[in-house]
């Protein structure tokens, strides 16, 4: 815009509205600016929010989220497979009433202050029955709460292989121990039989010198006794 001559009034006021008008021009565009920027910045966000809850929806370990409330908001795809219920049926339920199986007002995190870091614990399921899962717990923070993100996995098919290993052992053990009885029992009666033989030969040897002494045949041969060739 060119400038009116200086020297009007009408000239100065002109001049004026023109930065004035400049001013606003400049405003309009850094808030412009400023609004891409956030939209831009808020997409990216948003992006990655969708990323966030793919990955979470889809990773093979059960996740779960917890507010400060004790309020279940996320449990994904793997979590209910672990624990048969579906999404809709455990969000916005407490935790413990739908899936942890620690007494109300015990809860290890919130309560107790317990560290959980890949600890063996029983995770309620539908039918009321539970299943030992591995857990880990995390505490983070949201818009300003603390929230407990849990990661889980089934660990059934471990505790059942210990049990049969356990059970195998005490097995093993036992027929070890009965194995060593029985032992036991036939060293004794080996005993019994060599001092049974040794009295048989000394009660013939007795014999056999009476024999001689009355002039009579020798009745038993136990040269075996004196030579030791006489085997168990």
């Amino acid at each position: 815009v060119c400038d009116p001559p200086k020297s009007s009034e009408f000239g100065r006021l002109a001049r004026i509205i023109n930065k004035m008008s400049c001013r606003i021009k400049d405003d309009i565009a850094a808030r412009t600016e400023n609004e891409e920027m956030l939209e831009a910045r808020a997409k990216q966000l948003q992006e990655s929010e969708e990323q966030l809850n793919i990955i979470f929806e889809n990773t093979p370990v059960g996740m779960m989220m917890i507010n400060s409330k004790r309020e279940i908001v996320k449990f994904n795809k793997a979590a209910e497979k672990i624990v048969h219920r579906r999404g809709e049926e455990v969000i916005g339920k407490i935790c413990h009433d739908v899936f942890c199986s620690a007494e109300r007002g015990k809860c290890p995190i919130f309560d107790l202050g317990e560290e959980i870091n890949l600890s063996e614990r029983k995770a309620k399921c539908v039918d009321g029955s539970e299943v030992p899962i591995l857990k880990s717990v995390v505490s983070i923070e949201i818009a300003g709460e603390t929230m407990l993100l849990e990661a889980f996995s089934d660990i059934s098919e471990r505790v059942k292989a210990a049990a049969e290993i356990k059970k195998a052992k005490e097995k093993a053990e036992a027929a070890s121990a009965e194995l060593a009885a029985k032992v036991d029992e036939l060293e004794r009666f080996n005993r019994l039989a060599v001092n049974r033989e040794m009295q048989m030969i000394e009660l013939k040897k007795s014999i056999n010198e009476l024999s001689e002494k009355c002039g009579e045949e020798i009745p038993f041969d136990i040269s075996y006794a004196d030579t030791g060739s006489h085997s168990d």
